[in-house]
C-alpha cells in the first residue's frame, strides 16, 4: 500500500475563522464594507499558531467591528436585511455560508 505525501507551506495557504452575526428580532446580518476595495464580506480574519479556532473567529468578528482594527484594515459594519444579504456580499463563499445561516431562522 503506497501513501502519498504533500508538502504545503504556510505561504500557500491560511486557515481563516469568522462568524455569521444574526439579528434574530430585526431579521439583519452583520456584514462588512471594505473601504479599500467596495467588498462586502463576513468578518473573518486568520487563525494564529496555537490559537483555537473559535477564539479566531470571535477575535477577528470583535477587532473588524469595533475601533480595534489594525492599521491595515479599514472596515465599517453594516446590517443587511435577510432579503438583501446574499446580493450584497461580494463572494460566493460567504453567501453560502450566510445562506445555510439564516435556515436556523425559522427554528428559532
Amino acid at each position: 500500500m503506497t501513501t502519498t505525501r504533500s508538502t504545503h507551506f504556510s505561504d500557500q495557504f491560511v486557515i481563516s475563522c469568522g462568524t455569521v452575526t444574526l439579528d434574530l428580532a430585526a431579521r439583519k446580518v452583520l456584514i462588512l464594507l471594505w473601504r479599500k476595495n467596495g467588498e462586502y464580506l463576513l468578518p473573518k480574519g486568520r487563525k494564529d499558531i496555537g490559537e483555537d479556532i473559535q477564539m479566531t473567529a470571535l477575535h477577528s468578528t470583535e477587532t473588524k467591528t469595533q475601533d480595534t482594527q489594525m492599521e491595515d484594515e479599514d472596515f465599517d459594519t453594516v446590517w443587511v436585511d435577510e432579503g438583501k444579504v446574499l446580493d450584497t456580499l461580494t463572494w460566493e463563499d460567504d453567501r453560502i455560508v450566510v445562506s445555510r445561516a439564516m435556515s436556523y431562522w425559522n427554528d428559532v
